[in-house]
């Protein structure tokens, strides 16, 4: 009896352990970055957490570098933006315009362009809903 119910107590923490690992190769970002219209277009899917919002840093700061000074941030496949990604896209946004150049962030869920409404963060960064519409500024 005692052994059945360590069994089934094993069986359970492995369960969640593996369950928990899945969910956070699901949550894995992707950063797509592709060039129109001489406009430099970052593509972020899933969570930009802490643990890789480093690698869309070092994407930015590699774009940053070169000659780009248009940036345009697709955003609507973003499932979960940190502080410290948000940083980063206020870092970005700030050496652009040393730059005189502009950026843009583009196709938020409604809940996070309120969040950046809500902050100020839209009076300094443009907001579109969709890519096309970003473009069309940023052009």
């Amino acid at each position: 009896m005692a052994q059945d119910l360590l069994n089934l107590a094993v069986d359970l923490f492995l369960t969640v352990v593996r369950t928990r690992m899945q969910n956070q190769r699901k949550g894995a970002m992707e950063i797509i970055q592709k060039e129109e219209y001489g406009i430099t277009c970052l593509k972020i899917k899933g969570r930009m957490d802490m643990a890789v919002a480093i690698e869309t840093e070092k994407a930015v700061d590699r774009i940053l570098k070169g000659n780009n000074n248009r940036l345009l941030f697709d955003l609507g496949e973003l499932e979960y933006l940190s502080s410290y990604g948000l940083r980063i896209i206020l870092k970005a946004a700030k050496k652009i315009k040393m730059m005189d150049g502009k950026i843009i962030l583009c196709s938020l869920l409604e809940t996070d362009k309120e969040f950046f409404d809500i902050c100020g963060f839209g009076a300094n960064i443009p907001i579109a809903d969709s890519v096309e519409s970003g473009i069309k500024v940023l052009s």
